[in-house]
């Protein structure tokens, strides 16, 4: 395939099909990024193109830069017999009352000798749901609940495989929409916001940047929060400090967006914003992009900034590594032999420090403190003196333990390029506290981090399940672990089920520190998981708590199409906040050029 970014200003074609009837779709919401929960190559690129359109706010249209876009799909459908494999993404539409839907960016993503129809959107307009209520975040009436029902029943029975909207604002109404669908719900980036506030300083706000101050201003965002239940309370929900583009030159008005214009527009915009936080004595510690029409200026801020962006893209991405074969060690990439993940150069990308307990142990292929398990650099360094036995028991670290963990900290953080720090024991969510409190960058030590995300993600009664090296070691402390986490509420954290591996055939070798034989444990794994389905209908997900369970996680997805998340796909999520977007990235010439597989 050759780079598709050659002309600036090709309009993207996408086959829709809407109450019925097929049209060219000019728009897919800010909660698009559900579209990349479809497992595999052919997930990944409806992920990407979906979190790319532009939805509530300020419609525009964008006039692309070429040196902007690149080649989408490089490495994801590049075999003939995914194209006939094309799932439908449900898109609910809100009732604009006859008024034209916003415009989508304008791009050349899709050029005809590429696939100009990677995936097929079916639509429905929920009737009288209209902009007005969005916006405001009215309650449902009794007409739009109804009509919402139908709407979601309709996409279902046409073959959605996930939900999303046109309007970002629709966060409104995540709890509403999780409660009519099984399928997987994500409607909005400010999902993220119960994470991001666990990971870093509690001191540290997050910069969220809007189309539109004006129309959603800072009050409407704290209510939103709290209203969603991603921020547990008013002093938490202020954490969120809003910006709005609307007096940026180039990005309002008329005319096309211009991408050049606006750039250096975002950039004085944090960087204004940035000093009168700090001024303040509130340090900014991320920056989270509100509208579906910013993630093309990501990794501009990346490059200006040495700060983590989210955005559509790393919620999709969350999504889509939840639900698909990891490149690297999963059981039908890895396997092969003969496919590899992207010949970046390591050296030359943002790294992400591991914390490690003092435990010595020869790690799989896939385990968290396995240098393979990622593609880029994870520099270690070890906390003396913290045992795996005193992480299990969450005893308080002693002081010289403490000082051994400020140690660790200082020496990853002196590592070149080091933008996170994660950890290679799930107990460590003992000490993220502490972690957090000594590290410059995001610290998230601890798979059990991602909780308060799933927690977001389905309805209230669906339950999520944790597995773990040693169940009744870490069954008494789970409440104390999932408040650190963000989950506060004890309905919510009944919703979590933990089943323990220590007296699976194999097993064992963890508790010893002995190699694990992962071909052999394997199966015993996924008949646990799939023995805790039977006991639990409404399980949604998997969490793996264990940082030697990742080597299991492509085969319990395989078998259960259950979303799995582990330590590996916590510091992904990190990692594609601080570097370059690979599909559209400043840098694109650079990843076009590179092969999809070695």
């Amino acid at each position: 395939m050759g780079c598709c970014g050659s002309k600036a200003d090709t309009t993207v074609q996408l086959t829709s099909v809407v109450d019925g009837n097929k049209e060219n779709l000019i728009t897919v919401g800010g909660g698009a990024a559900i579209g990349a929960v479809v497992a595999g190559p052919v997930g990944a690129a409806i992920g990407a193109a979906i979190g790319l359109a532009v939805a509530g706010g300020v419609g525009k249209v964008v006039k692309a830069r070429p040196d902007l876009l690149k080649d989408l799909w490089r490495g994801l459908v590049i075999r003939e017999e995914l194209i006939h494999k094309l799932p439908k993404v449900g898109l609910l539409r809100l009732d604009r009352k006859g008024k034209p839907q916003p415009p989508a960016v304008t791009d050349a993503l899709m050029a005809k000798d590429v696939n100009s129809t990677l995936f097929t959107v079916v639509s429905r307009t929920v009737k009288g749901l209209d902009v007005e209520t969005v916006h405001a975040g009215k309650p449902l009436s009794a007409q739009q609940q109804s009509a919402l029902a139908d709407s979601i029943a309709e996409l279902e029975k046409a073959g959605a495989v996930a939900i999303t909207t046109d309007s970002g604002l629709f966060v409104h109404y995540q709890k509403a929409t999780t409660g009519l669908t099984t399928l997987p719900v994500l409607l909005s980036p400010l999902l993220q916001a119960p994470l991001l506030m666990s990971v870093l300083s509690p001191h540290e706000v997050i910069l969220t940047i809007t189309s539109d101050a004006a129309a959603f201003g800072q009050a409407d965002l704290e209510a939103a929060l709290i209203k969603s239940g991603l921020a547990h309370s008013a002093t938490a929900a202020k954490r969120f400090v809003l910006r709005g583009c609307q007096q940026i030159p180039g990005f309002t008005g008329d005319g096309p967006i211009d991408l050049i214009a606006c750039e250096r527009g975002l950039i004085d915009l944090v960087m204004a914003a940035r000093v009168e936080l700090e001024k303040a004595g509130r340090p900014l510690g991320a920056v989270l992009l509100e509208s579906a029409m910013l993630p093309a200026f990501s990794d501009v801020l990346r490059a200006a900034f040495p700060l983590p962006i989210f955005d559509n893209f790393t919620l999709s991405d969350f999504a889509f590594k939840a639900t698909s074969d990891n490149p690297r060690f999963g059981v039908e990439f890895g396997s092969g032999g003969n496919k590899s993940a992207p010949a970046l150069d390591k050296a030359k990308m943002p790294a992400i420090g591991i914390m490690r307990i003092d435990y010595t142990y020869p790690p799989a292929l896939g385990d968290a403190a396995h240098p393979n398990s990622y593609y880029y650099r994870t520099p270690h360094a070890t906390v003396k003196g913290l045992t795996f036995e005193s992480a299990q028991k969450g005893r308080p670290l002693t002081a010289a333990q403490r000082d051994a963990m400020a140690a660790a900290v200082a020496k990853l953080e002196a590592e070149q390029g080091v933008m996170g720090i994660a950890g290679d024991c799930g107990f460590m969510m003992h000490y993220q506290k502490d972690a957090r409190a000594l590290c410059k960058v995001p610290c998230f030590i601890s798979s059990l981090l991602q909780a308060s995300m799933l927690v977001s993600l389905f309805d209230d009664d669906e339950q999520i399940l944790v597995l773990t090296a040693n169940g009744p070691a870490l069954v008494p402390h789970m409440p104390a672990l999932l408040v650190e986490c963000g989950v506060t509420k004890p309905e919510q954290q009944r919703r979590f089920h933990v089943a323990g591996c220590e007296d699976l055939p194999g097993f064992e070798a963890v508790a010893l520190g002995q190699k694990v034989d992962v071909d052999k444990v394997q199966p015993h794994v996924v008949r646990l998981v799939q023995a805790k389905r039977a006991e639990l209908p409404k399980l949604r997900a998997v969490l793996l708590e264990c940082t030697e369970l990742p080597p299991y996680a492509d085969a319990i997805r395989k078998e259960t199409r259950l979303p799995v998340l582990d330590a590996i796909t916590l510091v992904d999520f990190f990692h594609g906040a601080i570097s370059e977007n690979p599909y559209f990235g400043i840098d694109w010439q650079r990843l076009a050029n590179t092969p999809a597989f070695a």
